[in-house]
């Protein structure tokens, strides 16, 4: 009968979690899809409901990432009746990918200036980018993709990512934080991030 009990407490924790879960989607579709054309105090309650619906999830701290490896781990995938009007399709998306990982490691680089940009890791950043992979079993492509249109609209990113958890690099544009963040600014390029104004939303720092 225990046994019994604890199946029942799981399947009852798994119903709430995909609930959560599919509520958190439809939150942020609205940030992503209408969030520009929202008056501010109510693009600010809505981006409140995304943040207690992570922390519902246990995901305050792990924002995107963690959303997503949820997401694979209940075999659910993100569904946005429209696409950020400024994201590649997935197909460009897959080629500027490839291209970034095939090309390696750049040799001679400028200096990182003292505050660097998401401009200035969209051309520069370096990574053993072959390494990276999606996350739970998520292919890469699908991984990367579904963050790219989370880091697209400002809504979506700042509920996600806190101020504390920016993407960081050294001195040589070697990313020590947020990889996965770093590859989608590498594969959009630095003309896509600068005309998109991602600048103004994706903090950049220097490591210590």
């Amino acid at each position: 009968m225990e046994s019994d009990r604890s199946y029942e407490h799981y399947t009852n924790f798994e119903a709430r979690l995909i609930n959560n879960f599919k509520a958190l989607n439809i939150a942020l579709a609205k940030l992503i899809e209408t969030g520009a054309e929202m008056d501010p105090y109510n693009r600010q309650m809505l981006r409140r409901y995304v943040y207690e619906l992570l922390g519902l999830l246990g995901l305050q701290e792990k924002g995107a990432e963690g959303l997503l490896e949820i997401s694979a781990k209940l075999n659910i995938e993100f569904e946005f009746d429209q696409l950020p009007p400024t994201i590649p399709s997935k197909l460009d998306f897959q080629e500027r990918l490839l291209r970034v990982v095939f090309a390696g490691k750049s040799v001679d680089l400028p200096p990182v200036p003292g505050k660097p940009l998401a401009r200035g890791v969209a051309a520069l950043g370096q990574y053993d980018w072959g390494s990276i992979q999606g996350l739970e079993g998520k292919y890469t492509l699908d991984y990367l993709y579904d963050l790219a249109i989370l880091m697209v609209n400002p809504d979506s990113y700042e509920a996600l990512f806190p101020m504390t958890d920016a993407i960081a690099i050294n001195r040589n544009w070697g990313i020590t934080n947020g990889p996965h963040r770093g590859l989608v600014l590498r594969t959009l390029g630095a003309k896509f991030v600068t005309e998109s104004g991602m600048d103004d939303w994706i903090p950049v720092r220097i490591s210590k």
